[in-house]
């Protein structure tokens, strides 16, 4: 793994890098949200990660690429992984699409267009974390689309040895 001195200056990147593909660049005209089988012709299925080795090595990635959250904090989503991954128990991953910051709107916007990109990395969090379980925490607008998007893919089975749910919280 990376050292700690390497871990905070790959999280320190600001802007992506130039020619990084738009999470948003898939939007259909119609509005509707994206198929499974439309998603996964445009972005591939997402990387299988298999033991010790493989959830070591996507956290890495993860700090490599300097996400953060996108409240008002920007915390490292690699320190917070590293954080559960040397917890005890058995983690839960909970994908948080409340709209807590309503003027922005980006929860919405995730989940009512490319909920497949949300769950991807809800998925990859709970591999890297040895998780069997996502909950997606959704305001009533976006619940339709998070189930439907759950139903696709159990029944296409692509999500092996986790189990994704919707809830719907307050806004």
């Amino acid at each position: 793994g990376m050292s700690a001195a390497t871990r905070k200056l790959a999280g320190s990147r600001i802007a992506p890098p130039s020619g990084t593909t738009r999470l948003l660049e898939t939007i259909r005209p119609d509005g509707r949200p994206l198929s499974l089988d439309e998603h996964l012709r445009r972005w591939a299925p997402a990387p299988a990660v298999r033991g010790a080795r493989g959830r070591s090595a996507l956290i890495d990635t993860v700090w490599e690429s300097g996400l953060t959250g996108r409240g008002g904090g920007g915390f490292p989503v690699g320190q917070k992984l590293d954080a559960v991954a040397a917890g005890r128990g058995r983690p839960v991953v909970v994908a948080n699409g409340a709209e807590g910051e309503p003027p922005s709107g980006k929860d919405k916007v995730l989940l009512g267009y490319v909920p497949h990109l949300v769950l991807d990395g809800a998925v990859l969090a709970a591999h890297a974390l040895g998780a069997r379980e996502v909950v997606v925490a959704t305001g009533r607008a976006c619940r339709d689309a998070v189930v439907h998007a759950i139903a696709e893919r159990r029944r296409a089975g692509i999500d092996s040895g986790v189990a994704l749910r919707a809830i719907v919280v307050p806004e």
